[in-house]
């Protein structure tokens, strides 16, 4: 177990709180993500990697949080996909994160997609700039760990 230190930063009359994230994590606005491209898993073992470091696959929920991650992953210029927590383990259900179980409001899919009934997890795709793409549940991707 580890343990999230806080610290306030003193700046003319306003007080900034600032997560301090575990050593190999990077901190945006309060959280912490962990960037994961090898060794790849599938989508089930990513989550169970994020859960290991108290963590779940991440929940991308804003434009500001997704281009934040989108630029990190573009500066590491691997040809890598990397899992997040969207699924819709239920065929023909709603798009949920995996980390609450609540229904995915912002999307950002490829053009093309999603596109198939059988793929049940959402991948940020390396050919699309990242953008979202369906896919197997068992494809064996990188992940992304949010806290």
């Amino acid at each position: 177990m580890f343990y999230i230190l806080v610290f306030t930063v003193f700046v003319g009359n306003i007080y900034a709180v600032e997560r301090v994230c575990p050593l190999g994590w990077m901190s945006h606005k309060n959280h912490c993500y962990m960037i994961v491209s090898k060794p790849t898993q599938s989508w089930f073992n990513a989550n169970i990697q994020c859960e290991n470091q108290n963590s779940t696959l991440a929940k991308l929920d804003s434009r500001s949080e997704l281009e934040w991650i989108y630029q990190r992953l573009l500066a590491r210029n691997e040809p890598v996909h990397f899992w997040i927590g969207g699924n819709r383990l239920k065929r023909f259900e709603e798009w949920r994160w995996v980390s609450d179980g609540q229904r995915i409001e912002f999307f950002d899919f490829y053009k093309t997609q999603p596109n198939q009934n059988t793929s049940l997890c959402i991948a940020l795709w390396h050919p699309f700039k990242y953008d979202w793409a369906d896919e197997p549940c068992t494809s064996s991707y990188g992940y992304i760990c949010k806290i």
